[in-house]
């Protein structure tokens, strides 16, 4: 029979797992968010800038896209460089964006820091809605300084 005093330890206790797994895997979601972020809004305010050397709203009203073969060298280099900006930021968000999953799963799984696991899962796909917001925002804030305004 079991003695039930309170002076003498319980022997069928779990020892307290470390959090830092879960922790961890939080803080990789969230540097998916933040380096992916930065290089999508670079990307896209250089691919913005291209419309320096386009007329915008002729585009608009036709309903019609950028030649490439129209635009100067300069600006196709400008438009290769974003492009290849832009795979490069999906690339790192991707890979991070993975990593803090697989691993939130298993802090989830091992019960290694599970509440911080369940965030890191949660947080890390809906951070793909932030990089497209980031790029859209790029875009827009480097062709701003180009766009005519037109008054009716």
């Amino acid at each position: 029979m079991r003695d039930s005093s309170p002076n003498l330890p319980v022997e069928d206790a779990e020892p307290r797992r470390s959090r830092r797994l879960g922790v961890l895997a939080l803080l990789v979601a969230l540097a998916a968010l933040i380096v992916g972020g930065f290089v999508l809004f670079l990307a896209g305010r250089a691919l913005g800038s291209i419309a320096e050397y386009v007329d915008l709203l002729e585009l608009s009203r036709t309903g019609t896209d950028i030649d490439p073969e129209s635009l100067p060298a300069a600006a196709r280099a400008i438009a290769d460089a974003a492009v290849t900006q832009r795979i490069l930021g999906f690339v790192v968000w991707g890979g991070l964006a993975l990593w803090a999953v697989v691993q939130g799963a298993f802090a989830i799984l091992q019960r290694r820091g599970r509440a911080w696991g369940i965030a890191a899962v949660v947080v890390a796909p809906l951070t793909f809605f932030a990089m497209q917001v980031a790029y859209t925002a790029g875009v827009a804030l480097g062709a701003v300084p180009f766009i005519e305004t037109v008054s009716s």
